[in-house]
């Protein structure tokens, strides 16, 4: 049970566990009447309420046992509830140009030959401004990812596809992305990207040709990738695709021997393995014969957890959102839409260890404030392995400060945490079901996801 600060509105949170006892009929006058985390409904009496005892008007208070102790909210006068089963977080992916499924290219200006060649040096800049809750942003200012580059050509142009500068243009630009990306401060526990991740993606109707059926390690920032297997013959120039993200090869294959290769560029994704042999996964295909296919290409920004979240420390949970601007010398170019907006999604268990964080009055406070923000639950209900449903009630309860007296709306949070392997039942009750007590018989089969 925590207080919390939210919206200048006095709330209330509460973590529940599952319990094996059944909630007494009596009055909860001592710690040992509960198991421990568990939250139970009770009246003004402290007698446990039995479903379909809350109406609208009618008075109820919460009470949890936490160790050896018993700790009662006030006395709360009940308006409505809600409940839901934990959603899933979602994060920010903007695209530039193609999605990899449209027919619109990095930079419609890049057409022809001779706009290709016209290209060549060109400067284009990506700029990318973080949105999000870090700890920079609410110190008052919008940091950026900038990342600029000049348009190269590597095969000589004379004679090539337009497309394969279209192609270049986004290696470059998801490069220094990547390497713009890896000044931000955290660190992630595999290698990879910190805030957002560039793909570049392209829309082709070739057969292409498999690398075989190995695995592929990759690394993130290192051009070498290792085959688990012989690979099929690629040559110099070809590109490769790696997920859905295109590398141009450097070094070629022979499809004897060879069990490694290297990439033009560093891989920017996660360090892992990628499995070859389905053209939907890892693919060859030859720029000679293929490029000039191309309908679409484009760069996909998808954004990483919070990388400033930490269960001791930084407790300030959201998801990473940005807005991005692309230009070419100055001038804006090329198609920058959001795919998927940002979403923390519901009952993540930083969720719930921002509210506990917040409970303890330290709201907009880092972790080497005054308050130490150390985690209110010493049993550590709240843990990265557990998602939670919620029940959500919204109350009212009279406010006596010295210079003020009224009555102040207020939302009442009850977490309901999942026991993996256990059987479902809030706070244990045959009697007195937390869900049964709160929501009408329409929303009673939430379950502790």
């Amino acid at each position: 049970m925590a207080f919390m600060r939210d919206a200048k509105n006095l709330n209330w949170a509460f973590v529940c566990t599952d319990s094996d006892t059944a909630v007494p009929t009596t009055a909860i006058d001592s710690y040992t009447d509960l198991d421990d985390n568990v939250v139970v409904a009770v009246d003004k009496k402290n007698v446990p309420l039995a479903a379909s005892q809350l109406a609208e008007g009618a008075q109820f208070k919460l009470v949890q046992r936490l160790g050896n102790k018993l700790f009662a909210s006030p006395l709360f006068t009940f308006k409505s509830a809600s409940g839901a089963d934990s959603v899933a977080a979602v994060q920010q992916v903007t695209t530039i140009g193609s999605n990899g499924t449209t027919a619109v290219l990095l930079d419609p200006a890049i057409t022809s030959l001779a706009t290709a060649a016209a290209a060549v040096g060109n400067s284009y800049y990506v700029l990318i401004e973080k949105n999000d809750n870090d700890e920079a942003n609410r110190a008052g200012y919008a940091p950026a990812i900038t990342a600029q580059v000049k348009l190269t050509d590597p095969n000589s142009h004379a004679g090539t596809d337009a497309e394969l500068l279209q192609i270049r243009l986004a290696e470059l630009l998801r490069e220094a992305i990547r390497v713009n990306d890896q000044l931000e401060a955290s660190k992630p526990a595999t290698k990879g990207p910190k805030y957002l991740r560039a793909e570049v993606l392209v829309v082709d109707d070739t057969t292409k040709t498999t690398v075989g059926s190995v695995t592929l390690t990759l690394t993130h920032g290192s051009k070498l990738v290792t085959s688990s297997g012989t690979l099929a013959a690629m040559t110099v120039g070809s590109y490769i695709v790696l997920g859905q993200d295109v590398y141009r090869i450097a070094t070629a294959t022979n499809g004897s021997s060879d069990t490694s290769f290297e990439l033009d560029f560093p891989f920017a994704g996660a360090s892992g393995t990628i499995t070859g042999g389905a053209t939907t996964t890892t693919a060859g295909f030859v720029t000679a014969a293929n490029i000039g296919n191309l309908t679409g290409v484009g760069i996909r920004l998808t954004g990483t957890d919070q990388h400033e979240f930490d269960v001791d420390r930084h407790r300030m949970y959201s998801q990473s959102r940005f807005s991005v601007r692309f230009a070419k010398d100055g001038e804006g170019v090329g198609t920058v839409a959001v795919a998927t907006k940002a979403s923390e999604g519901l009952g993540d268990w930083r969720i719930v260890s921002t509210d506990i964080y917040t409970s303890m009055g330290n709201f907009g406070q880092r972790w080497n404030g005054d308050v130490p923000a150390a985690l209110r639950d010493t049993a550590s209900t709240v843990t990265s392995s557990k998602s939670y449903a919620i029940i959500e009630v919204a109350v009212s309860s009279d406010r006596k400060e010295l210079m003020y007296s009224g009555t102040a709306t207020q939302k009442v949070r009850i977490y309901l945490q999942d026991e993996v392997g256990g059987t479902p039942g809030v706070a244990g009750v045959t009697n007195a079901r937390l869900i049964d007590v709160f929501l009408p018989s329409g929303q009673s089969d939430i379950t502790e996801a």
